[in-house]
């Protein structure tokens, strides 16, 4: 995509597995200063799926599509949090194209593992369609959220330390059981201003940041400069959102029981499909699974499951036992 750019050059992508949703977005997913950044770049002016070479392809990557689509759920729940609580622009028409395509996956996994083509072209179409939605709406909203920043800090782990990495699909799939699960956490605790108000007053930054390096690496440092210009965690810019998020209750759980689905339904996909479902099985040592997610907030400044619970003094108190069996 970038050398088309660059070169003034039409490209064309001829797919070989139903395996991400980038064929048709118009970004370039990078490694920059150890960073995993989306640069601009342009869409294909050709993609071609040949159903008949999709479906025998490798199990794990058909699987990893399908993963990178389950994670649309948290990322359609979360545009729609964060134009509640920070005013982003928001589309039902985007969000119900990324809904209906989703939807269609989910209705033909029976079939997918099995080769049958309808199936394998429904999870085909619903990755197209997502990157599309991504071109309509000009950000990456509809189809990312924190289940990708999880996936991401696991890939700059193994770019700076040699960790145990798979491919995207198959992390963004264990994030989403995630995040649905600290959802659900969510759900069931009220919102209490004094105890958010004396947990933001204590953060440490500087503490918080030599986690980042512990856990990072020398990756640590990009996101460590990110933040020192986009101020995520400005206390005077806290108590504003806390007020909305107080505000907006009722609302933002309203958002969260129609959009996801429960944990336990998707785990039972997962299982049933052959999938992964828990980042041990990647040979990835499981103390460093609630690090990750509570890290996966410094990738972006995009407002995100972490942030909320960190807005709300409930980061901690949420964060942990992601054991799904």
């Amino acid at each position: 995509k970038l050398i088309s750019v660059k070169t003034g050059l039409k490209f064309v992508i001829v797919a070989t597995a139903p395996s991400m949703d980038g064929y048709a977005s118009m970004t370039s997913s990078m490694e920059l200063s150890g960073i995993k950044t989306s640069l601009p770049s342009r869409c294909a002016d050709y993609i071609i799926g040949d159903v008949d070479i999709l479906r025998y392809a490798p199990k794990k990557m058909i699987l990893a599509g399908i993963g990178d689509m389950l994670a649309k759920y948290v990322s359609i729940c979360e545009w729609r949090i964060a134009t509640v609580i920070c005013g982003e622009y928001y589309c039902e028409e985007i969000a119900s194209l990324v809904r209906a395509s989703l939807k269609a996956i989910i209705d033909s996994a029976e079939g997918i593992l099995s080769g049958d083509p309808d199936a394998v072209l429904a999870v085909f179409d619903g990755l197209s369609a997502s990157s599309v939605a991504m071109n309509y709406a000009g950000i990456s909203r509809p189809a990312s959220g924190v289940e990708h920043y999880i996936s991401h800090i696991f890939d700059m782990r193994g770019a700076a330390l040699g960790e145990p990495t798979d491919l995207r699909g198959i992390q963004c799939a264990m994030g989403t059981l995630i995040a649905l699960r600290a959802y659900e956490r969510l759900k069931a605790t009220t919102p209490d201003r004094e105890k958010a108000i004396k947990y933001v007053e204590s953060f440490d930054l500087g503490a918080w940041n030599e986690e980042l390096r512990s856990l990072l690496g020398e990756s640590a440092e990009g996101l460590i400069a990110i933040e020192a210009k986009e101020g995520k965690y400005d206390k005077a810019r806290h108590t504003a959102r806390l007020d909305l998020i107080l505000a907006s209750w009722d609302k933002i759980l309203r958002i969260i029981d129609e959009e996801l689905p429960s944990c336990d339904e998707i785990y039972a996909l997962m299982k049933k499909l052959g999938a992964p479902t828990d980042f041990t099985e990647l040979g990835i040592d499981a103390s460093l699974i609630p690090r990750a997610f509570a890290a996966s907030k410094d990738i972006r400044d995009k407002y995100v499951l972490p942030r909320l619970l960190w807005d709300l003094g409930l980061l901690d108190e949420l964060n942990g036992d992601f054991d799904f069996r």
